[in-house]
């Protein structure tokens, strides 16, 4: 039986959260050590590679890690999801190989294109092999939400970050092989996890193949998101492809540094998107249950996210300054527009699942690439004449405005309701936050007592100028609850 929309979501939502920051958290740790032994052209050159995975992984999933969920859920056969799971597998698989081997003859060619030396091509292999495995997994990981295995997936992920971790680590210090380093250690980690998925899934899903309507669903409905890359690769990488071209690659790797930083802040949004999708899939045929589970869950989102965002701000400067060596270090000036930017790209994330669903699939994809071209057109100068702070707000200012088109967008073709009133005053309230932590002292604890204050300041606006009353009264039986367990 199908679990309920509700049943767990919050637990997911709390559970997918955790298991992304967590293992981001992990890595943001090591930043202090492998930054002693790469350079900021090295991540200069890894931020280019990142370019390759990431148009690589709208490729290599044929779309389906966000299109499986409609033919999963448009039938009660257990036998017929089964078979999509393994069809699925097996598709993506085969046509992964006939990519590898293109990717593998042209690699010298992809080297010269993103990093200006034909000698980087084994670079170039790993990193879209990494991805090609990575995309194997997708539906088993899929099966493993859809069936609401919080737990599963969250134990598999920190289980795949802390391996890769220590890998890198492995490949960085104790071989010395410099950027190659970190794409082997998420190579070799991607590996040992493929096996344990396999194990999984045949332990619970029925070894059979369905080809049928449902498959023919979801791949189409997914195949138009294979071009999901070009808004992507724009609006996420396309500020760091011009401020390469304009400034370098030592600012392409202050840059690159800043936004693993903030993609903290991304991963607490693919949390909540990760547990919200099924929810979400399963109401979508009623318009009237699904505009009100929206409005929620939009509301949740503004109020959650705007606190990791104030904190980011506030910390950035007395963080980096003690865990990076200049030059990296100075990216803090940037870190605080770029997690405003994820803040702002999740408000537009979390409703992904509605295009999928409603068919609207080729409308996304144009949304992200029309301000992805915005993106890059306001880059150019921008990185010109203020660096990678340039390239930082170029990335907000087009988050921003796809937001703003999708909102506009979905209320006229889906009627979505928003509380707009709410939605001025957060971004209102981040923005004038943003600008007030960068004037921060020089001296060390100085700047880490500010920040203290400054997240204490905005929680109490939050309690008192967003928080309606039983919302307030929703977090004390939290509290209240918290404290008499622990009790």
């Amino acid at each position: 039986m199908t679990p309920s929309p509700s049943k767990g979501l919050l637990k997911d939502t709390v559970l997918y959260s955790m298991g992304q920051i967590l293992p981001r958290m992990i890595a943001f740790l090591l930043l202090p050590i492998l930054s002693r032994y790469l350079t900021a052209e090295d991540y200069g050159a890894l931020g280019m590679l990142a370019i390759l995975s990431l148009v690589a992984t709208s490729i290599a999933t044929l779309g389906l890690n966000w299109s499986l969920a409609k033919g999963y859920f448009s039938t009660n056969d257990r036998s017929v999801r089964d078979g999509l799971i393994w069809s699925s597998f097996l598709t993506i698989m085969a046509y992964n190989a006939a990519l590898f081997l293109a990717v593998y003859l042209g690699r010298e060619t992809l080297s010269y294109l993103l990093l200006g030396k034909p000698e980087y091509g084994l670079l170039v292999v790993v990193a879209f092999l990494s991805v090609s495995l990575s995309g194997l997994l997708i539906p088993f990981t899929s099966y493993l939400k859809f069936e609401q295995k919080a737990g599963t997936v969250v134990l598999l992920a920190v289980f795949e970050v802390l391996s890769s971790s220590f890998l890198t680590l492995y490949f960085v210090i104790g071989k010395g092989l410099g950027p190659l380093g970190p794409l082997l250690g998420q190579l070799f980690a991607q590996a040992l996890l493929l096996p344990l998925f396999l194990a999984i899934a045949l332990a619970r899903v029925q070894l059979t193949l369905s080809f049928g309507t449902e498959f023919r669903a979801s791949l189409a409905a997914g195949l138009p998101f294979m071009m999901s890359f070009v808004g992507s690769f724009l609006l996420q990488s396309g500020t760091r492809l011009s401020l390469v071209e304009t400034r370098g690659f030592e600012e392409g790797g202050i840059f690159f540094v800043s936004q693993n930083c903030s993609k903290i802040l991304e991963l607490l949004v693919m949390g909540m998107m990760t547990a919200w999708f099924p929810a979400i899939a399963r109401i979508i045929q009623n318009d009237q249950e699904t505009v009100q589970a929206v409005r929620k869950m939009t509301r949740a989102y503004l109020t959650i996210i705007s606190i990791p965002v104030a904190a980011a701000c506030f910390f950035a400067k007395p963080l980096m300054t003690v865990l990076v060596p200049s030059p990296l270090s100075e990216g803090w000036r940037a870190i605080g527009l770029l997690t405003l930017a994820q803040a702002v790209y999740g408000f537009y994330a979390i409703h992904q699942p509605l295009f999928v669903l409603k068919k609207k699939s080729v409308w996304q994809v144009s949304l992200e690439a029309i301000f992805g071209v915005v993106a890059l057109f306001m880059a150019y100068p921008l990185s010109y004449f203020l660096g990678f702070v340039g390239a930082a707000a170029a990335q907000f200012l087009a988050c921003l405005f796809l937001s703003s088109g999708a909102v506009v967008f979905l209320r006229r073709r889906l009627h979505l309701q928003y509380e707009t009133g709410r939605l001025f005053k957060v971004l209102t309230a981040l923005c004038f936050v943003f600008v007030l932590s960068l004037f921060q002292p020089d001296y060390l604890p100085y700047q880490f007592f500010n920040a203290f204050i400054g997240v204490i300041l905005y929680l109490i606006y939050l309690w008192h100028r967003i928080l309606e009353t039983d919302e307030k009264e929703q977090v004390k039986n939290m509290m209240a609850r918290f404290v008499t367990r622990e009790a």
